[in-house]
C-alpha cells in the first residue's frame, strides 16, 4: 500500500487559533465545486483542505488558490479492495492531521471520508450530496449503491443538498431524516458569482464582443434568444464489474469448498459458487446479446449455447481425471485458483472488459 501524496503543511502557533476543514471528492475535477471559498473562509480563520484522487485539478487548486491538498486514490466503480485501501489511508491521515470537521462531496468520497471521520471521531462530518445516481441502477449494482448512500448519510452529523428534489430523494427512500437534511441557498454547492462571472454584458465590453463573435461563429442572430445546457445524457452499465465480481466470488468459493473442514463450510461454500456461477452465466449471455447485432444474434446465440453446453461434458471429463490423479480437494484448489487467474487478467485488461458495457446500437451510433 503506497503513502498519500500530501502538500500538507505544518501548523503555526502564530497564525493563531483557526478551524480545520477537509473537503473530499473521488476524482479531482469535483475541486472544482468549492474554487473561491478558501479565499473567502481564510478571514474567517477557518482553512480548506482537500483530500481526493491525485491530478491536475488538484494540483491547480494548490498552486492558484494556496489549498492545502491530500491525494488519495479513490475509485469511481465498486471496487472493495480500492476502497479498502483507501479508507485505510484516510483513517491514517485523519488521525495525523487533527481535522475539526469533514465535508465530503460525491458518493464513493461520501461513502469512504464520511465513514474515516466517524471511526476517528470528528465531531462536525457533512456529506453534500450532488446527486442520486443509485436511483437508476438495478440489481446487485443498485443495492450496493443505495446500502454506501445510506451508510454516508447515517455516519454524517449534516447531509446537505443542491436541490429539493434530491433532498425529497433521500427522505423518501429513507436514506436520512429530514430533521438532517438541509438545502443551502435555495439549491446550490458553490453559490453564484454575480460581482464579476455572471454580471450584465454592457458592463464588461470585452465580454460583450466575445459573446458577438460566438453568435457569428455559429450564425445565430443579435437579437435571438440562445438557451445554452451543460450536462451529460448517460445510461449507466456496469456488467463488466458484476461479471469480474461473480468470477471472484466462484473461484474464492469454489478454493474454500476444496479447504473446507467440514460439512458445514462446504455446504456453504457450494451455495455461493452455484449462485455466483448462475450470475456470470446470466451476465454473459445478456453481454452477447446486447453486442451481437441485430441480423446475427440468432445465429451467434446458437453457436454460444452450443459451446456452453458442451463444455459440461467436456469439463466433467477433465476435473474427474484430474481428481484421479491428484485428489478431489487438490482438484477443486486448483479449478478455483484457474478461475481467479482468469479474473485477474481480466482485472489487467480492463479496458476491453469495459466493452461489454455497452450495446451493438450504441456502439454502431
Amino acid at each position: 500500500m503506497t503513502r498519500a501524496k500530501s502538500s500538507a503543511r505544518p501548523r503555526s502557533a502564530s497564525r493563531g487559533p483557526h478551524y480545520r476543514v477537509l473537503h473530499g471528492f473521488t476524482v479531482d475535477m469535483s475541486v472544482q465545486f468549492i474554487r473561491g471559498q478558501a479565499e473567502w473562509f481564510a478571514p474567517h480563520q477557518i482553512e480548506l483542505e482537500v483530500v481526493s484522487t491525485d491530478g491536475p485539478f488538484l494540483a491547480n487548486a494548490r498552486t492558484s488558490e494556496g489549498i492545502t491538498t491530500h491525494a488519495v486514490t479513490m475509485s469511481r466503480r465498486i471496487s472493495p479492495v480500492a476502497d479498502l485501501f483507501a479508507l485505510l489511508k484516510l483513517i491514517r491521515m485523519l488521525r495525523s492531521a487533527h481535522f475539526d470537521a469533514t465535508h465530503a462531496h460525491t458518493p464513493k468520497a461520501g461513502l469512504l471520508l464520511t465513514l474515516a471521520a466517524w471511526i476517528c471521531r470528528i465531531p462536525v462530518r457533512i456529506y453534500h450530496v450532488h446527486g442520486v445516481p443509485w436511483r437508476s441502477r438495478t440489481g446487485l449494482a443498485g443495492v450496493l449503491l443505495r446500502w454506501s448512500e445510506w451508510v454516508a448519510c447515517h455516519a454524517s452529523t449534516q447531509v446537505l443538498c443542491v436541490s429539493h428534489s434530491v433532498a425529497r430523494a433521500l427522505v423518501d427512500h429513507r436514506m436520512c431524516r429530514a430533521a438532517d437534511c438541509d438545502v443551502p441557498a435555495g439549491g446550490s454547492s458553490n453559490g453564484v458569482d454575480a460581482l464579476e462571472r455572471f454580471v450584465p454584458l454592457s458592463t464588461r465590453p470585452e465580454a460583450a464582443d466575445a459573446a458577438r463573435a460566438v453568435r457569428q461563429q455559429h450564425g445565430i442572430p443579435d437579437g435571438s434568444l440562445v438557451v445554452g445546457f451543460i450536462g451529460r445524457l448517460a445510461q449507466d452499465h456496469r456488467r463488466s464489474s458484476l461479471l469480474l465480481g461473480a468470477l471472484l466470488v466462484l473461484g474464492a468459493s469454489v478454493v474454500g469448498f476444496g479447504l473446507s473442514p467440514n460439512y458445514v463450510v462446504g455446504v456453504a461454500c457450494v451455495l455461493v459458487a452455484g449462485s455466483s456461477a448462475v450470475g456470470s452465466g446470466v451476465l454473459l449471455l445478456t453481454s452477447v446479446q446486447s453486442q451481437v447485432d441485430d441480423d446475427f444474434r440468432g445465429r451467434v446465440l446458437g453457436a454460444y449455447g452450443m459451446a456452453f453446453t458442451a463444455s459440461y461434458p467436456l469439463g466433467a471429463l477433465a476435473q474427474g481425471a484430474s481428481a484421479d490423479l491428484f485428489g478431489a480437494r487438490q482438484n477443486e484448489v486448483v479449478v478455483g485458483t484457474v478461475i481467479l487467474l482468469v479474473a485477474a487478467l481480466l482485472l489487467r485488461n480492463r479496458p476491453r472488459l469495459d466493452a461489454l458495457d455497452t450495446s451493438a446500437r450504441a456502439t454502431s451510433a
